[in-house]
Protein backbone atom coordinates (compact mmCIF):
# COMPACT_ATOMS: atom_id res chain seq x y z
CA UNK A 1 0.00 0.00 0.00
CA UNK A 2 2.77 2.43 0.90
CA UNK A 3 4.73 1.62 -2.26
CA UNK A 4 1.71 2.20 -4.48
CA UNK A 5 0.88 5.47 -2.70
CA UNK A 6 4.46 6.71 -3.05
CA UNK A 7 4.48 5.84 -6.75
CA UNK A 8 1.34 7.91 -7.28
CA UNK A 9 2.69 10.85 -5.28
CA UNK A 10 6.01 10.78 -7.12
CA UNK A 11 4.14 10.95 -10.43
CA UNK A 12 1.95 13.87 -9.36
CA UNK A 13 -1.21 11.77 -9.17
CA UNK A 14 -4.16 11.97 -6.85
CA UNK A 15 -3.79 9.07 -4.43
CA UNK A 16 -6.73 7.68 -2.49
CA UNK A 17 -6.13 5.28 0.38
CA UNK A 18 -9.41 3.92 1.64
CA UNK A 19 -10.29 1.21 4.08
CA UNK A 20 -10.22 0.23 7.70
CA UNK A 21 -6.73 1.48 8.45
CA UNK A 22 -6.12 1.23 12.19
CA UNK A 23 -3.93 3.94 13.64
CA UNK A 24 -1.86 1.38 15.55
CA UNK A 25 -0.96 -0.53 12.41
CA UNK A 26 -0.99 2.12 9.67
CA UNK A 27 -0.75 5.43 11.54
CA UNK A 28 2.98 6.03 11.17
CA UNK A 29 2.91 5.18 7.46
CA UNK A 30 -0.13 7.36 6.82
CA UNK A 31 1.32 10.31 8.76
CA UNK A 32 4.58 10.03 6.79
CA UNK A 33 2.71 9.98 3.47
CA UNK A 34 0.60 12.95 4.57
CA UNK A 35 3.72 14.89 5.57
CA UNK A 36 5.44 14.11 2.27
CA UNK A 37 2.45 14.99 0.09
CA UNK A 38 2.07 18.53 -1.20
CA UNK A 39 -1.57 18.50 -0.14
CA UNK A 40 -3.75 16.00 1.64
CA UNK A 41 -7.32 15.41 2.66
CA UNK A 42 -8.00 13.09 5.58
CA UNK A 43 -11.44 11.82 6.57
CA UNK A 44 -12.62 9.64 9.43
CA UNK A 45 -16.06 8.06 9.57
CA UNK A 46 -17.15 8.54 13.18
CA UNK A 47 -19.64 5.68 13.41
CA UNK A 48 -20.85 3.66 16.37
CA UNK A 49 -20.63 -0.11 16.19
CA UNK A 50 -24.41 -0.34 15.81
CA UNK A 51 -24.33 2.09 12.87
CA UNK A 52 -21.46 0.15 11.31
CA UNK A 53 -23.54 -3.04 11.55
CA UNK A 54 -26.57 -1.31 10.06
CA UNK A 55 -24.54 -0.10 7.06
CA UNK A 56 -22.86 -3.47 6.64
CA UNK A 57 -26.27 -5.14 6.35
CA UNK A 58 -26.84 -3.26 3.07
CA UNK A 59 -23.56 -4.36 1.46
CA UNK A 60 -23.10 -7.16 -1.03
CA UNK A 61 -20.65 -8.76 1.42
CA UNK A 62 -23.15 -8.75 4.29
CA UNK A 63 -23.52 -12.54 4.25
CA UNK A 64 -19.76 -13.16 4.14
CA UNK A 65 -19.20 -12.03 7.73
CA UNK A 66 -21.29 -10.66 10.55
CA UNK A 67 -21.29 -8.93 13.91
CA UNK A 68 -18.93 -11.35 15.68
CA UNK A 69 -16.17 -10.88 13.10
CA UNK A 70 -16.77 -7.14 12.92
CA UNK A 71 -16.59 -6.80 16.70
CA UNK A 72 -13.02 -8.15 16.56
CA UNK A 73 -11.76 -5.38 14.29
CA UNK A 74 -14.03 -2.47 15.26
CA UNK A 75 -12.05 0.34 16.91
CA UNK A 76 -14.15 3.31 18.03
CA UNK A 77 -12.61 6.77 17.62
CA UNK A 78 -9.46 5.35 15.99
CA UNK A 79 -8.38 8.65 14.47
CA UNK A 80 -5.01 9.73 13.10
CA UNK A 81 -5.30 13.08 14.86
CA UNK A 82 -3.58 15.01 12.09
CA UNK A 83 -4.49 18.69 11.65
CA UNK A 84 -6.36 18.16 8.38
CA UNK A 85 -8.47 15.22 9.57
CA UNK A 86 -12.20 15.78 9.13
CA UNK A 87 -14.87 13.76 10.89
CA UNK A 88 -17.80 12.41 8.90
CA UNK A 89 -20.69 11.72 11.23
CA UNK A 90 -23.36 9.06 10.94
CA UNK A 91 -26.02 11.60 9.97
CA UNK A 92 -24.27 12.50 6.70
CA UNK A 93 -25.85 10.84 3.67
CA UNK A 94 -23.67 9.23 1.03
CA UNK A 95 -24.49 12.15 -1.28
CA UNK A 96 -23.42 14.66 1.37
CA UNK A 97 -20.11 12.85 1.88
CA UNK A 98 -19.35 12.64 -1.84
CA UNK A 99 -20.23 16.29 -2.44
CA UNK A 100 -18.14 17.41 0.54
CA UNK A 101 -15.11 15.51 -0.74
CA UNK A 102 -15.63 16.79 -4.30
CA UNK A 103 -15.75 20.35 -2.96
CA UNK A 104 -12.56 19.77 -0.97
CA UNK A 105 -10.83 18.33 -4.04
CA UNK A 106 -11.88 21.31 -6.13
CA UNK A 107 -10.40 23.58 -3.47
CA UNK A 108 -7.08 21.75 -3.62
CA UNK A 109 -7.02 22.06 -7.38
CA UNK A 110 -8.33 25.65 -7.41
CA UNK A 111 -11.17 24.48 -9.61
CA UNK A 112 -14.67 25.86 -9.52
CA UNK A 113 -16.19 23.16 -11.69
CA UNK A 114 -17.42 20.62 -9.18
CA UNK A 115 -20.32 18.51 -10.35
CA UNK A 116 -22.26 17.53 -7.24
CA UNK A 117 -24.27 14.35 -7.24
CA UNK A 118 -27.96 14.36 -6.42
Amino acid sequence: METIARFGLQHQRTVILEGILSAARYGDMLKTLIAEADQSLVYYYDLSFDETLRRHAHRAKAKEFGADVMRDWYLPHDRLNVPTEQLISADWSQTMVVNHILTDLAGLNNTESVKPIH
